[in-house]
């Protein structure tokens, strides 16, 4: 007779890790919802180093103490960059930084937490670049995880 623990444990945590992965927010397609908007500005700071700001907001017009925002900073060493290469983060962070925030009435600032996944540069030039986006936001105290799936166009600017 065969032991089937092995396989019936091996099922069991595929379908806990499916079922946790539905119930993270793509924080890419919050803007889709009512009440939430998105917010994307790109700044060089040399001809090799660029900042993204990307943040998605959620404010109910006339309502009080529910408005909040997800924040994402990336910073990126444009010189070092390659049209297609997928860049890992944390580990590629000498090219790719980032760094998330929430913000919201109750809090604003820098949140404990830990991003893992990659970007890929899926199209680069003088004036803009093209992300696509797979990796999750996990808050540390909290342990409410966040995913960013998708793909964004960031237009660069010079910084002031």
């Amino acid at each position: 007779m065969l032991n089937t623990f092995p396989f019936i444990t091996l099922a069991f945590l595929t379908l806990t890790n499916q079922l946790a992965r539905s119930q993270e927010k793509n924080i890419l397609e919050l803007y889709k919802g009512k009440h939430y908007s998105e917010e994307r500005t790109s700044r060089l700071h040399s001809d090799s180093t660029f900042s993204i700001y990307f943040e998605v907001s959620y404010d109910v017009p006339e309502s009080v103490d529910e408005e909040h925002s997800h924040l994402l900073y990336l910073t990126i060493s444009s010189s070092s960059l390659n049209k297609g290469k997928i860049y890992n983060i944390p580990k590629d962070s000498s090219i790719i930084k980032a760094e998330y925030r929430l913000k919201s009435i109750w809090r604003i600032g820098k949140i404990n937490s830990e991003v893992t996944g990659t970007v890929e540069i899926v199209s680069q030039s003088k004036k803009e670049i093209i992300l696509r986006f797979n990796f999750i936001v996990k808050e540390l105290r909290t342990n409410k995880t966040y995913r960013y799936d998708g793909v964004r166009q960031f237009v660069k600017r010079r910084s002031d």
